[in-house]
This record gives structure tokens, C-alpha cells and sequence, in this order.
């Protein structure tokens, strides 16, 4: 673990990965929470396809874990994906948030529609948790900061760690 923080660290310091918050450091906070997740699902709107796509093979190279990868043209598209999320091993669902498509209510919907198979959604923009989302992941001051709904981890019979939940922000008990 600690050599893929190195590499991690060391890709982030070259700029290979650009953005606030990418998908191995979502990966691992995912995994820190919840250990048994064996496949992250990646819902994300068609503009950001081709950052996403080199992202998500950086995720799978750093964190052991497999990435699928989704994308949203409209809100049709969203339950199709949620049908395919739920065939999945163990599961987590990211959802790259945005103000058009992959807003709070289509947060709201997917928590609520994926409660049913236990599958938790994390989301990218501050505030979701009271959307449903179990975890938000935010960029916060050149850090990451995770925001956990408890209430949503106890529907879905979730148990953190008490070192993951000693550094995160509870939102919702």
C-alpha cells in the first residue's frame, strides 16, 4: 500500500495527473472506507470522456481495483447504467457530479435506486451526502476532504473504519 502512495505521489508531482481530485485518489479513499468494494463504476458526462478513460487506467494500475467506465449523454442513459452497476461483485459507484445531467437529483435518484443491491454511490461535489450519497470526495484547500452520511452507511450496512472516519467530516449521523 504504502509503495502506491509513493507512485501515486510521484505520477501527481510529473502532472500525469491533473485534475482536483482524480479517480486513484477516490479509489483509495473508497477502499480505505470499505475494503471488500472489488469493482468502482464511473458515471461521468460524455465532455469528460477522454480524461476520465486515462484516469480510470491510472486508478487500475494504483489502486488493484476494476473501473467501469459509464457515460451520461442524458438522464435516459442513467437507469440502463444503473441496471448494469447492480450486475456487478461488490460494487461502488462514482459519480463525476456537474450541473447539467449528474446534478443532486440524479444523485438522489441512483442512491435511492441502488440502495436495493447495497451498492454505495460517492460523489464529487461538496453537499451530496444530503442527496444520498454515502461519501463525497472534494478537493478543499489543495486537499482532499471526504464527507460521509452515516444514516446511508447504516441502510447499507456499511462499518468504517474508525481511522477513516477519524479524518473525514460527517454530514449526516
Amino acid at each position: 500500500m504504502a509503495l502506491r502512495k509513493i507512485i501515486f505521489i510521484i505520477l501527481l508531482a510529473m502532472g500525469w495527473i491533473t485534475y482536483s481530485q482524480s479517480l486513484a485518489q477516490i479509489g483509495f479513499v473508497i477502499k480505505k472506507a470499505i475494503p471488500e468494494i472489488e469493482n468502482i463504476a464511473v458515471i461521468f458526462d460524455q465532455s469528460a470522456q477522454e480524461k476520465i478513460t486515462k484516469e480510470a487506467q491510472m486508478a487500475i494500475l494504483v489502486t488493484k481495483t476494476k473501473f467501469s467506465l459509464y457515460v451520461v449523454r442524458n438522464k435516459s442513459d442513467i437507469p440502463q447504467i444503473i441496471s448494469a452497476v447492480e450486475n456487478q461483485k461488490k460494487p461502488a459507484v462514482i459519480v463525476i457530479a456537474d450541473t447539467n445531467v449528474l446534478n443532486s437529483e440524479t444523485i438522489k435518484y441512483s442512491a435511492h435506486k441502488l440502495s436495493s443491491s447495497n451498492t454505495p454511490v460517492i460523489s464529487t461535489r461538496g453537499g451530496d451526502t444530503k442527496a444520498g450519497a454515502l461519501l463525497c470526495v472534494i478537493q478543499k484547500d489543495n486537499a482532499i476532504e471526504t464527507h460521509v452520511n452515516k444514516a446511508v452507511a447504516s441502510a447499507l450496512s456499511i462499518s468504517f473504519p474508525e481511522e477513516f472516519l477519524t479524518g473525514s467530516v460527517i454530514d449526516i449521523q
